[in-house]
């Protein structure tokens, strides 16, 4: 990305990322995008991606994890 010189600083990085997500989420997958903006105007809008894969969690595999570290405590 070129801009005039002295103007780098005036980049507004603009996020565009819900304030949820449901599981699951795969590694990789689109969840939002970032807006580079320069005086109002729009240079690029980029992806954003999830870095690591969410599984869906269910209340029997949250009580087995309770279980499971009960004595951890």
């Amino acid at each position: 990305l070129l801009v005039e010189k002295g103007k780098e600083q005036a980049i507004e990085m603009i996020p565009e990322l819900p304030e949820r997500l449901e599981a699951p989420v795969e590694k990789d997958q689109e969840i939002g995008k970032i807006r580079c903006v320069l005086e109002g105007k729009e240079l690029v809008s980029l992806p954003v991606y999830a870095g690591a894969a969410v599984e869906a969690v269910s209340w029997d595999k949250i009580f087995l994890l309770l279980l499971q570290n009960l004595g951890t405590f």
